[in-house]
């Protein structure tokens, strides 16, 4: 069985990239046709969207790092499903990883079957990294913080920890 909150994500995601509607407008046609849906899972998507959204840099680049492919090249169902499971993987630490890239894959199969193969093992390698040294660059550029801060940070805190400091403190 598909997780439903995860298919809701993705089709929002979908319309957007596909037909550049308004993201609110997206939401509230995809929440009436799921009517049944409670209020924590709702705070997901909303908080998953808007995530993805704000954190796209991110995981382009970590999906670059990884991908032979480029990001241009990739379909763009291939690409939300990436795009979702990058973000869970580095930044919900109440999922768990193993979690995260099973529902992934299993969306996958049910979106688009050819490409389950390259996105488990895009997500496994970003899965195994910490902050990538790409990351910690870019991090150090928009937030202007020492690359040496950075790298201690991430040995110390988890991923996204280690983000939500950065942006924290540049307010």
């Amino acid at each position: 069985m598909i997780n439903t909150t995860r298919k809701i994500i993705f089709n929002i995601l979908f319309d957007f990239f596909k037909t550049s509607k308004s993201y609110s407008v997206l939401l509230e046609k995809h929440l009436e046709l799921n009517q049944g849906i409670n209020k924590k899972d709702i705070n997901y998507i909303v908080n998953a969207i808007k995530g993805i959204f704000r954190k796209r840099s991110i995981l382009v680049a970590n999906i670059n790092k990884y991908s032979r492919m480029t990001i241009q090249k990739i379909d763009l169902h291939t690409l939300i499903l990436l795009y979702m499971g990058t973000f869970e993987l580095i930044f919900c630490d109440s999922v768990p990883s193993y979690a995260t890239i099973n529902t992934i894959v299993n969306l996958s199969k049910y979106k688009k079957g050819k490409s389950s193969k390259f996105i488990n093992a895009i997500l496994r390698q970003i899965d195994n990294s910490n902050i990538d040294t790409i990351n910690i660059k870019d991090l150090s550029i928009k937030y202007s913080y020492p690359k040496w801060i950075l790298e201690k940070m991430n040995i110390q805190y988890k991923k996204n920890t280690t983000i939500s400091i950065i942006e924290n403190d540049s307010n």
